[in-house]
Order: structure tokens, then C-alpha cells, then sequence
């Protein structure tokens, strides 16, 4: 009897021991899966137009960056990057107050596409590094606007050189829907998608006041759209249902707490298909980067940036 005591005793303490190594293996995996979610970087640059210092954002790290390859005498304005092309995109202002657009690959080589007046911003470049947009002055002035009916939206083909002006609108961003590429872009009522290959444009009405800062963001797979809200400034997610030759079938999914006072107001946002990234400033001059899940926007991360201080998020994701 004491024997099977004995063994029994044996076998508890082994099963309790195994029971513990793989609670330590799922701890240690459950670690690792929130440590390569948190290793995402993204790229801040310190103003919503124009010139600004760059900041690494990765997990809990905010550090300013140097920004490499950028020519005497001028300035950089915008730029944005992929690392699954090896190339960055960037606008700067030269000496003679000349915006020129270019592009640097990994080995440093520029090739400049354009060289004009009229100030250019907000450039996004095509996941598969074919083509870039970007929104310019109208009226070719050299100041930058608030207002969305200043700018028209301008591509370039990067293999051919072919340039498009394809509308008035802030803001043009690059995806994919059922097979076909379009670019999205905001208007002074709404929203449109440009399809690259039709050359048709559809459309969605959306309230909004004519300021740049109330564009939409659209995820990868044009599952979702990001926008503003006009009335109380937080964060509304629709579903982009289809996309016809003229419309632009949306329903309304959430609503983002941004866990601030009814004061806060994002100031820029960028959407993937299950996560997106939102700086937000509130009247008092606290600004945060927020990450949040999607669809269901929880509030996954929360990293407090210099006070006082508008950020747009540059890195192509």
C-alpha cells in the first residue's frame, strides 16, 4: 500500500510539474505575440504640412531620427516609404521656393520626377511601388491651405513617367477592392475612389466643413474607412460595402472612445485591415498616439507624445 502511495505522489508531483512548464511555455508565447505586435515602427513627422522633425514610434519608443539623403539647400515637406519596395517618396522645397518631388531606393539613387512651383504634400505611394500621388496648390502658390478646395490630386505612373490629374481633393491613399486599384481622396462633400483601371470616379456624401484635417483613411483591402467626425471630432469606422462605376456603398460600423475630453481631436490616422493608428490633441495640448483594434476600435496602446505638438503619421505601413 505505501508503494502505490509512493507512485502516486510521484505521479502527481510529475503531472503538476508538467502542468507548470507548459503554463511557462504559454506565458512565454503569449509574451512573445505581444512583443512582435509591438514591434511595428511607425514614422511621425512633427507638423500636419510642411517641414518638421521625424520621430520613431516602436512599443513605448519615441526618439528623434536623422532623415538621410536630403540635398543642400532644401527642405523637406512630406515623405513616405515601403520597405517591401526598397524606395521612399519625398517632396521638398527648394532655395527658389520650387517644390520637387523624388524618389531615393535603398542604394541612395535619386531620380527626380518633378520640379515646379506650387506647394505639394501629402504623397502616397502604391503598395507594389508603380505609382505615387499627391495632392498640390491649385493656384500654384507656394503656401499651404486648410482648405480642401485649394488642392487637386495628381498622379505618376513611376514606370512610364504618364502624370493624371484626377480631381480636387487632401489626402489620396492607395488600395485594393475586389481586384482592382483605386486611389481614395477627400472632397469638399465627401469622399471619392478613382479607379486606375476604368478611370472612373465614385463617390460617398459626407458631411464636411472644407478643412484638410477631416480626411478619410482607407485600409489595404478597402475593407474599411476612417473619418472624422464633424459634429463631435472623434473617430467614425464605416464598412465599404462595394464600389460601383459612381458610388461608394458605405454603412456605418463604430465609433471611437478616444478616452480624452469631448475636446479631442485627431489630428491624423492611418487604417490596416485589423489595426489602425490615431494622433489625437485636445485643447489642453496633450497629444497621444493611439493604436486600435479594428473592427471593433478597443484602445490597445496608448504612448503620450511632446505636448503642444501636431503629428502626422508619415511610414507606409
Amino acid at each position: 500500500m505505501e508503494v502505490d502511495s509512493n507512485k502516486k505522489n510521484v505521479s502527481y508531483r510529475m503531472l503538476t510539474v508538467i502542468g507548470i512548464l507548459v503554463l511557462v511555455l504559454i506565458l512565454i508565447a503569449v509574451g512573445v505575440f505581444f512583443l512582435l505586435r509591438e514591434s511595428k515602427a511607425l514614422t511621425l513627422m512633427e507638423s500636419l504640412y510642411g517641414p518638421g522633425t521625424q520621430y520613431l514610434v516602436q512599443g513605448n519608443r519615441f526618439e528623434p531620427i536623422e532623415v538621410p539623403d536630403v540635398p543642400a539647400g532644401e527642405v523637406l515637406v512630406d515623405e513616405v516609404f515601403s520597405d517591401d519596395v526598397g524606395m521612399r517618396v519625398r517632396i521638398t522645397q527648394t532655395d527658389g521656393d520650387l517644390y520637387k518631388i523624388s524618389t531615393v531606393n535603398t542604394s541612395g539613387e535619386v531620380r527626380v520626377l518633378e520640379e515646379s512651383p506650387g506647394a505639394k504634400a501629402m504623397v502616397a505611394l502604391q503598395r507594389n511601388g508603380t505609382h505615387l500621388a499627391f495632392a498640390e496648390r491649385k493656384d500654384e502658390t507656394g503656401e499651404f491651405s486648410p482648405f480642401i478646395s485649394a488642392w487637386n490630386i495628381r498622379t505618376i505612373n513611376l514606370l512610364t513617367g504618364e502624370q493624371k490629374s484626377i480631381g480636387d481633393g487632401v489626402y489620396p491613399q492607395f488600395f485594393l477592392k475586389d481586384g482592382q486599384s483605386f486611389i481614395l481622396f477627400t472632397t469638399r462633400t465627401g469622399f471619392s475612389a478613382y479607379n486606375m483601371e476604368t478611370g472612373n470616379t465614385a463617390t460617398a456624401q459626407f458631411l464636411n466643413p472644407g478643412l484638410a484635417n477631416h480626411y478619410g483613411s482607407v485600409s489595404p483591402l478597402g475593407s474599411y474607412l476612417l473619418t472624422l467626425n464633424p459634429v463631435n471630432r472623434g473617430l467614425d469606422l464605416f464598412s465599404i460595402d462595394s464600389i460601383s462605376d459612381t458610388t461608394i456603398h458605405i454603412t456605418f460600423a463604430q465609433r471611437i472612445d478616444t478616452q480624452e475630453s469631448s475636446t479631442a481631436l485627431p489630428v491624423s490616422r492611418v487604417l490596416e485591415e485589423e489595426e489602425g493608428y490615431a494622433v489625437v490633441r485636445n485643447n489642453e495640448g496633450k497629444t497621444s498616439l493611439i493604436t486600435f483594434s479594428v473592427p471593433s476600435f478597443e484602445i490597445t496602446q496608448k504612448l503620450e507624445l511632446l505636448p503642444n505638438t501636431n503629428f502626422r503619421i508619415i511610414s507606409q505601413l
